[in-house]
C-alpha cells in the first residue's frame, strides 16, 4: 500500500504541480530547471490517472485511519539509508511520499549511529494529531538520546 501511495502522491503532485506553474513555464521555459521539468512531465499525465490516484489517496485514508484506531502513532523509517553527506540533497524522500499524500502529520528523529551518519525514524499519526506526535517524537528521542 506504501509504495502504491507513493505512486499515486507523485501523480497527484506532478499533475497539480504542472498545471499551477504551466503558465510561468510558458513564460520563462527552461529557465526554470526543475521545475520546467516538472511541467513537461506533470502535463502528460491525464485527467484519469490524475482521478484514479485521487481515489485510491481516499480509500487509502480510511484503511490508515482505521489502523490509527488500533495504533495512535505508527513508525516508519524516514528514509531507505543514512543522511546523505553534505549540504547539495536532503537525501531520497521516497518514504515520505506516502504520509504526504495521506496528509497525515509526520516528524522525523536521528537515531544513534554507530559508523556514519544517523538514520531517522519517522513517526506518523492520524490528521489532527500533531501533538501526539510532536510529544512521543519528544519522548523517543530522550531515550534514544541517552542510549545513544
Amino acid at each position: 500500500m506504501l509504495v502504491k501511495l507513493r505512486d499515486a502522491g507523485n501523480t497527484i503532485s506532478m499533475y497539480e504541480g504542472a498545471r499551477a506553474h504551466e503558465a510561468r513555464f510558458k513564460q520563462y521555459g527552461d529557465r526554470l530547471d526543475d521545475v520546467a521539468q516538472m511541467v513537461r512531465d506533470g502535463l502528460k499525465i491525464g485527467d484519469s490517472p490524475y482521478r484514479s490516484a485521487k481515489d485510491y489517496v481516499a480509500e487509502c485514508r480510511q484503511t490508515v485511519a482505521d489502523l490509527y484506531k488500533q495504533t495512535p502513532i505508527i513508525l516508519v523509517p524516514s528514509a531507505p539509508g543514512p543522511a546523505p553527506g553534505g549540504l547539495s540533497t536532503t537525501g531520497d524522500s521516497r518514504l515520505n511520499y506516502p504520509w504526504t499524500a495521506l496528509g497525515t502529520p509526520a516528524t522525523s528523529i536521528p537515531m544513534p549511529a554507530t559508523n556514519g551518519l544517523p538514520l531517522g525514524l519517522q513517526l506518523t499519526a492520524n490528521p489532527g494529531d500533531d501533538a501526539r506526535v510532536l510529544r512521543t517524537a519528544v519522548a523517543i528521542e530522550a531515550i534514544v538520546g541517552r542510549v545513544g
